[in-house]
């Protein structure tokens, strides 16, 4: 038995809770009287989701022919690094972000904190462009949550983000 095998069988069991106090088999709504237990159930699915998603997975890549561990997080920006380029070329790149991981109580206060590098176009697409800000702050007057969820490769390098939404 290892964590991944238990953290399926946690997943089974809260998706069998959630259909049990579902009133419908898409688990749209709670059945009457049973709204708290079909709240703490998806919640609970919800976290064991993410802590899967959380595990190391090898992911094959054909064009270069390797195989690289990804893993995700999910959680906010809370910084980042700049650094200008050692040509004539005066173009900043991010070097490092700061990365609060979601806790899972009430949104993400940052407990558990990662410093990772980014690609360097990744780095310039969100950020140096100002897309990062401006969504997030959009985002914001919209209702919905400035959480990313992140996919970092086995040295710690960022290779994807994107918005989650709040029911992810």
């Amino acid at each position: 038995m290892n964590r991944e095998a238990i953290l399926r069988e946690l997943k089974e069991t809260q998706e069998h809770n959630l259909s049990c106090y579902s009133r419908n088999y898409l688990n749209e709504k709670p059945k009457d009287g049973y709204e708290k237990e079909w709240q703490e159930a998806k919640e609970k699915l919800q976290i064991v989701i993410r802590m899967l998603d959380e595990l190391p997975h090898r992911v094959y890549d054909r064009e270069n022919d390797t195989t690289d561990t990804l893993r995700v997080f999910y959680g906010s920006v809370d910084g980042y690094a700049t650094s200008m380029t050692h040509t004539q070329d005066s173009h900043r790149y991010i070097t490092k972000i700061d990365f609060g991981v979601d806790d899972g109580d009430n949104g993400h206060s940052g407990d558990i904190r990662y410093l990772f590098e980014i690609d360097h176009q990744l780095g310039i697409d969100w950020f140096i462009s100002g897309r990062y800000d401006i969504e997030r702050h959009t985002r914001y007057d919209e209702g919905k949550g400035d959480m990313v969820k992140i996919t970092v490769d086995n040295i710690n390098v960022i290779r994807k983000i994107e918005w989650v939404e709040k029911d992810e």
